[in-house]
């Protein structure tokens, strides 16, 4: 982890990074962010993912695409995770 607090991981054309950075989000209670290059998004393409380990959003993998998305630290669906999971 680097002194901004976020995780890099190298990105190659291979899905299990993917379940790698869901099992960070889930186990350390954030999002993540994947922002790959459009070559390598038929095999991951990019995505947000929520604290509890679930993709919030993909992007398309056909061609070039920017996502957005609210975190909503409110959102009953994260409450556990958030607010209840750890001390």
């Amino acid at each position: 982890m680097n002194a901004a607090g976020r995780i890099r991981i190298a990105i190659a054309q291979d899905p299990i990074f993917e379940v790698i950075a869901r099992t960070h989000a889930a186990v350390n209670g954030f999002w993540v962010s994947i922002a790959v290059p459009a070559q390598c998004a038929p095999a991951g393409p990019a995505a947000v993912i929520g604290p509890h380990g679930n993709v919030l959003k993909h992007a398309r993998s056909e061609a070039p695409e920017v996502i957005r998305i609210d975190l909503d630290r409110t959102d009953p669906a994260l409450d556990v995770t958030l607010n209840m999971a750890r001390p």
